[in-house]
């Protein structure tokens, strides 16, 4: 019989020991294989964004950006996972080398009207295979495409199409809706 203590909302437990259950990780609870995997895909990802956070530390374009920490801070408190990071990142380090451009920021780095602030951006055809190099080079060699673009997804930032998003020819826009479709169940990331 579980202890509680009357008149405390957590039941005396502390914010930090009281457990919601969101049905997160129900699907691999039974199946080691898949908890294996998810975890070597955590310390890959978690590997990535130290090196990122490196390399943007050192970048003259990121540091000295208001928008860029204001940005990087979010992650922080929205407790981002490490390849959605990973990406923002990316595009920061990108636009401050003239690989993107990005859209207007929005005020809110939140994921309600932007991905941590990123409303958009369009990539500059002359430099559109490094950036894809960039975007592609985050992840392990065995990189399927689907994979790629639900990461994009994951953020809200698609294009129209695909070929014309990387190309330049079409810009790569937040939308709620799409970013809800494939990542329903956090709002921080």
């Amino acid at each position: 019989r579980k202890r509680t203590v009357k008149g405390e909302p957590d039941g005396g437990k502390g914010a930090k020991q009281q457990k919601t259950d969101t049905g997160s990780g129900s699907h691999v609870k039974d199946r080691p294989e898949m908890q294996k995997k998810a975890r070597e895909g955590q310390e890959y990802w978690l590997d990535q964004v130290k090196k990122l956070r490196t390399a943007w530390a050192a970048h003259k374009g990121c540091g000295g950006n208001a928008a860029f920490t204001a940005q990087v801070d979010a992650c922080q408190q929205l407790q981002i996972k490490s390849q959605h990071e990973c990406l923002l990142r990316t595009l920061q380090i990108a636009s401050a080398d003239g690989l993107i451009v990005a859209s207007p920021f929005s005020r809110e780095c939140d994921n309600s009207a932007s991905f941590l602030g990123w409303t958009g951006f369009h990539v500059q055809k002359p430099h559109a295979a490094a950036f894809k190099g960039r975007v592609t080079d985050l992840f392990p060699p065995d990189l399927k495409k689907n994979t790629l673009h639900t990461t994009f997804r994951r953020a809200g930032l698609t294009p129209d199409k695909w070929p014309q998003g990387w190309d330049g020819s079409s810009p790569f826009l937040y939308s709620q809706e799409k970013r809800q479709a494939y990542a329903p169940t956090r709002s921080g990331g």
